[in-house]
């Protein structure tokens, strides 16, 4: 080939390349080949961007801010080829923003890493192949049952108790609004406060199975219970008592309120941001029994716990009657 026709050529393949780069989404990252936790990292980012229900230039903006965490809990397999732990797009650090997480499993295929986020079917399929030093027996059936579960079949009585000591009083400071924004729905979420100093420790509102989601293993704990309910705790201001993955019950002391936002957010004012799930699908509390109290939603961060006759707006104290 002539010196000229080889130079138009590489002039028309790098045009090429360079308008194809330009209209690809946004949301498509390089194919994470296998080999090394960059590549896993790349992999599970890459399944944030699908899974997190954002438009393709809101999640770059995401990648661009630094606001993406991949936890890695545990590794195993022969040559080490599976991966476990938290994926967290973390929050704007502005009040009323809370982050998104989902538990992974990931496998290394031999030419790119196969993950599964929880939720879809894939992450209970996936999970079921891993082997037990990454995800044990008992965590499989846990995640089985998280993803079969329909958020529209979750019972009003939640068999749970409110997240502090059974008898106790603490202050109701915030009533039923969403997790991500305090908007959102469904209005998944309740705030509450220790009435002193001396009495903030946040406890498990049911036996199951733990996990801390934010890298630094302090902020957000979520708890995994064996009647198909998932609850969140966020704002909690020291590392997690029990191992990741262990299994607890009910009552288990968690961590203290605080102000931590190690996953994005806000605070003002100590407290447990507390959240209800089906499964891996945050649920309205609305007209459901928690701590032998109804909650009933209104505007958001308004509404009321009622039991019996006596209803209970935020700002008030109310006692935990247990599961």
């Amino acid at each position: 080939m002539p010196v000229k026709s080889r130079k138009n050529l590489m002039r028309f393949t790098v045009f090429v390349g360079l308008a194809a780069a330009l209209i690809l989404p946004l949301s498509v990252s390089a194919k994470a080949q296998s080999g090394g936790e960059e590549n896993l990292e790349a992999a599970v980012v890459e399944a944030m961007g699908v899974e997190s229900n954002t438009s393709a230039r809101s999640f770059a903006e995401v990648k661009e801010q630094d606001r993406t965490q991949v936890n890695v809990m545990r590794e195993g397999g022969e040559g080490g080829e599976w991966a476990f732990g938290a994926a967290v797009v973390e929050a704007p650090k502005k009040r009323g923003h809370y982050p998104k997480g989902w538990l992974f499993v990931a496998e290394d295929t031999g030419g790119d890493w196969k993950v599964a986020l929880e939720g879809p079917p894939e992450f209970s399929n996936l999970a079921s192949e891993a082997p037990a030093e990454v995800v044990d027996e008992g965590e499989k059936g846990n995640f089985s049952e998280a993803s079969r579960t329909s958020s529209a079949a979750a019972p009003l009585r939640t068999g749970l108790m409110l997240p502090w000591r059974k008898a106790a009083v603490w202050r109701f400071t915030g009533g039923p609004h969403g997790w991500n924004t305090g908007y959102d729905r469904p209005y998944a979420a309740l705030d509450f406060a220790g009435p002193n100093a001396n009495d903030q420790r946040v406890r498990a509102a049911g036996g199951g199975r733990v996990y801390t989601m934010c890298g630094n293993r302090r902020g957000w704990i979520r708890v995994y219970h064996p009647n198909g309910f998932t609850t969140d705790y966020y704002h909690l201001i020291q590392n997690i008592k029990p191992a990741q993955g262990s299994q607890i019950k009910v009552g288990a002391i968690l961590d203290l309120t605080g102000n931590d936002v190690s996953c994005g957010g806000a605070s003002y004012g100590r407290h447990v941001h507390f959240a209800l799930l089906r499964g891996t699908q945050y649920v309205p509390v609305n007209g459901r029994f928690i701590g032998g109290w109804k909650f009933v939603q209104g505007q958001a961060c308004r509404g009321y716990a009622e039991r019996g006759q006596i209803r209970r707006p935020p700002g008030n104290l109310i006692r935990n009657f247990g599961p």
